[in-house]
């Protein structure tokens, strides 16, 4: 399968095998064109200034001034030269973001990383929610503790969580320990009264089939690729815990070293929703 021709031509939509199970091709393409419609609507005349496609994560940071963080989701085969790389790499700087954010569903997972965070960086140059601070863990902690609770994507704080819930699982592609497959834990999300949902099954496009078997829960969406949108709670999420930068030049840093998400420099995790939550103070990445 080639990759793009070109950043901000059309491409023809390549489905990966998804992550959790068989996917709704049709919806989840919905759910990203929709997604990036919304960015497009506040790129304008921006353009791409830096970008890092680092070994865990990627960053784009905008002509305006905002940076946006995304996972960097690689191809099974990480043998570089078979990767479907990005087209036009080394040359990115002074692209329009409005073209960067059209490679939202490229077959190259490279590239859509590097959307995704394009994506970001625009949601964040104006939100109409108001971002809540507080740690999101303490609250799930003190709202549900002894009930069944489910995480999607085995996070560095499953065992945090495990300890005070009454039943609780992760649910991972590649399982570890005790972790389950989504075949085997999709009766136990319908049964969850809370779920932790990874953003990368935006970039693995298995976010609809997922949040479809989230019907009865809290349900939030958590981490680097996760975009400050309302479109998430439309589709079932409950609250949106997303990287803030606060320092572009450090975040960027900690990125191109190497660092993993509680080891980000200049940035905050902030949490939406369309109600108040009165979080606990802190910010859990200080426990991990």
């Amino acid at each position: 399968m080639q990759n793009a021709e070109k950043i901000g031509k059309k491409m023809k939509t390549v489905q990966p095998e998804g992550q959790y199970g068989v996917m709704n091709n049709d919806k989840m393409d919905k759910f990203l064109n929709e997604l990036r419609g919304e960015a497009a609507k506040k790129a304008g005349e921006t353009f791409l200034t830096n970008a890092c496609v680092g070994v865990y994560m990627t960053c784009v940071e905008n002509s305006a001034g905002k940076m946006g963080v995304s996972y960097t989701w690689r191809d099974e085969n990480l043998v570089p030269h078979l990767c479907r790389g990005i087209n036009d790499a080394g040359s990115l700087h002074g692209k329009k973001m409005s073209d960067i954010i059209e490679l939202i569903n490229s077959p190259s997972s490279l590239e859509r990383s590097l959307a995704m965070a394009g994506v970001n960086s625009l949601l964040n140059i104006s939100m109409e929610l108001e971002a809540q601070q507080g740690d999101m863990l303490l609250y799930l902690r003190d709202k549900y503790k002894g009930e069944k609770v489910a995480m999607i994507g085995h996070f560095p704080f499953a065992d945090e969580m495990k300890k005070w819930a009454g039943e609780f699982h992760v649910i991972e592609k590649n399982p570890v320990g005790d972790d389950l497959t989504f075949d085997r834990g999709r009766k136990f999300l319908n049964e969850a009264a809370a779920v932790v949902i990874t953003g990368t099954t935006i970039l693995n496009k298995s976010f609809i089939e997922v949040i479809s078997e989230c019907k009865n829960s809290f349900n939030v969406m958590l981490g680097p690729t996760v975009p400050p949108s309302e479109l998430l709670f439309d589709y079932g999420v409950s609250a949106i815990v997303a990287i803030r930068s606060l320092d572009n030049a450090r975040l960027y840093s900690s990125i191109a070293e190497g660092a993993i998400v509680p080891r980000f420099k200049g940035s905050e995790m902030v949490t939406y929703c369309r109600e108040k939550l009165n979080l606990p103070q802190g910010d859990f990445r200080n426990r991990i």
